[in-house]
């Protein structure tokens, strides 16, 4: 029960950290994609801009895919974060609603502790996700 405690905890304190500040918003999307990307990567579309073999490929837009929606957070070139929210029916979006990036990150991360609940991988991927290890 503590365990879950903890993780409960880890995962308020990220959320908190990933929003606290909206000038670093845009790095705080980077660190989350950098995470989501190696640890739930059936999970994540992410699309880079810049050039193909260039070594600065900033990040564009992530999408972060659950069974009935899809949320969404966009970067524009500016540095500003927009989010919204997708409801889908069998792969396909019915319907996008704009959210706040808080309450987008919040969203994710009640998902990610939905989806650990059900599944042993997935558990396995968001205990490493919280602890911060990659691999």
């Amino acid at each position: 029960m503590d365990d879950e405690l903890d993780k409960a905890l880890q995962l308020d304190i990220l959320a908190s950290m990933l929003s606290s500040d909206k000038k670093q918003a845009k790095d705080h999307v980077e660190t989350l994609c950098a995470i989501l990307e190696t640890t739930l990567p059936e999970h994540v579309k992410i699309k880079r801009g810049g050039m193909f073999f260039s070594k600065d490929r900033p990040l564009e837009e992530l999408t972060v895919q659950f069974e009935e929606s899809a949320y969404i957070l966009v970067v524009s070139k500016k540095g500003s974060v927009s989010a919204k929210k997708q409801k889908l029916v069998r792969g396909i979006s019915l319907s996008s609603v704009d959210m706040q990036v808080q309450e987008c990150i919040d969203a994710i991360v009640q998902h990610l502790s939905e989806t650990a609940a059900k599944s042993s991988a997935a558990r396995e991927a968001l205990a490493r996700f919280i602890s911060g290890n990659k691999f």
